[in-house]
């Protein structure tokens, strides 16, 4: 098990976010701060930070951030608004965010940790499906070598192949069937992946579905 990492995104305003290693994640005090820090000194662990507004932020930020250095901690200095430490509406999970954003270091270095590879959001939504929505192909591969279900459905019973057919993305979708995911099924309104890219006109995904599927 590689050591614990702790994302903190400091805010405008001098809010602390945190992402913990076990995927936990929250508004915290910079108290509560001062907690988690001494923890994850026990643990060796690493802390990864994020600063809205980067040089031009509030000097109680910077305050916060001289904060976390003091404690001697290894201790990076991230993008602002990076994946690891963006707040997200409800429901979306942190996996979520890195699968959209392809950020495949991200995703693997969650699932290394024990991350599950298929939580759902309200609409029954898994990281592979936003992964295949944004055409993302290695990020795909690697949810699914780490497990994610190729078949799994949203509550419109669409699955990830049926959203890269959608997209257009050929790649994610051959991506897929090579790592098992089943053509022909079909979504709620009795439309299989390859009718779903006929309709949006993806000619290249429609003939990738054709050679690969089990009608060849």
């Amino acid at each position: 098990m590689p050591p614990p990492v702790l994302y903190v995104h400091l805010s405008l305003e001098g809010g602390v976010f945190v992402v913990r290693a076990d995927g936990g994640e929250a508004w915290i005090t910079a108290d509560r701060l001062d907690a988690e820090l001494e923890q994850l000194a026990e643990r060796d662990g690493t802390v990864l930070i994020s600063i809205e507004g980067g040089r031009d932020a509030q000097p109680q930020v910077h305050a916060l951030h001289r904060r976390v250095i003091g404690t001697g901690l290894p201790t990076r200095v991230l993008e602002d608004r990076h994946p690891a430490v963006t707040p997200l509406p409800e429901g979306v999970t942190r996996l979520m965010a890195f699968a959209h954003a392809g950020r495949v270091d991200l995703l693997a270095d969650a699932l290394d940790r024990g991350a599950a590879a298929d939580p759902r959001d309200q609409q029954g939504t898994t990281p592979l499906m936003y992964a295949a929505n944004r055409g993302e192909r290695d990020a795909v591969v690697t949810l699914l070598e780490h497990g994610a279900d190729p078949d799994a459905c949203d509550d419109d019973g669409t699955t990830a192949l049926m959203y890269a057919a959608r997209g257009g993305h050929v790649d994610a979708v051959r991506a897929l069937i090579e790592q098992g995911a089943d053509p022909a099924i079909t979504e709620a309104h009795g439309r299989t992946a390859l009718d779903i890219a006929m309709t949006e006109g993806h000619g290249d995904v429609a003939d990738a579905l054709r050679n690969m599927g089990p009608w060849t």
